[in-house]
């Protein structure tokens, strides 16, 4: 596990950065799950888990084994992500366990009061306070995983990951590897607040 240590007001892996840009257009995902394994001491380039294919045991049906959408996630540049790979997780490092956690976009169109659409005012409210319990769960989740699991922390917004590998001591403030930039000047490692 690597050492999980405070330097420049962040808590986190500073020894884990992407090694590169991502090679592929949907390349995001086989990158950030590249720092996952890297983070255990397994090296595997974002080629060779994009190349991964998932070994049936025996007995498995014919119709799992044959599926058309998983085949063509599989044999696809597109539509990938890393908690649908999560197998390849367990087949290079057993005993190993990975978790999911979705935070759904605020609707406030879904939201009623008494049978009728709240008002702006009210909206914006419960806006508020939805955000508030998101980021104090993100601030949960991620210090968990850095801290007591020495796991940086894979997210996609938008469709897009990046590789969560610190976290301010505020909990305001998150540092993250970027894939995107191959042939800019830009940098790999950048910061976000939370409520961005």
């Amino acid at each position: 596990r690597m050492e999980v240590t405070l330097k420049d007001g962040f808590i986190g892996l500073h020894d884990i950065k992407y090694p590169d840009y991502q090679t592929s257009a949907n390349g995001c995902w086989s990158l950030s799950y590249s720092m996952l394994l890297k983070s255990r001491g397994v090296n595997l380039s974002q080629e060779e888990i994009r190349c991964w294919r998932p070994d049936y045991p025996e007995g498995t049906p014919p119709e799992e084994m044959a599926n058309p959408e998983r085949k063509m996630l599989m044999n696809a540049d597109g539509g990938n992500a890393v908690y649908p790979n999560a197998d390849l997780a367990m087949k290079v490092l057993p005993n190993t366990a990975m978790n999911q956690l979705r935070l759904e976009p605020f609707e406030s169109a879904l939201l009623t009061l008494n049978g009728k659409p709240l008002e702006k005012d009210q909206a914006q409210i419960v806006q508020d306070e939805y955000c508030a319990q998101v980021k104090t769960r993100l601030q949960e989740q991620i210090t968990e995983a850095i801290v007591a699991h020495q796991s940086p922390v894979s997210i996609a917004w938008d469709g897009h990951y990046v590789t969560i590998t610190g976290i301010s001591e505020d909990g305001n403030t998150i540092r993250y590897e970027e894939s995107r930039g191959a042939g800019t000047n830009s940098p790999r490692t950048r910061t976000m607040t939370l409520d961005k």
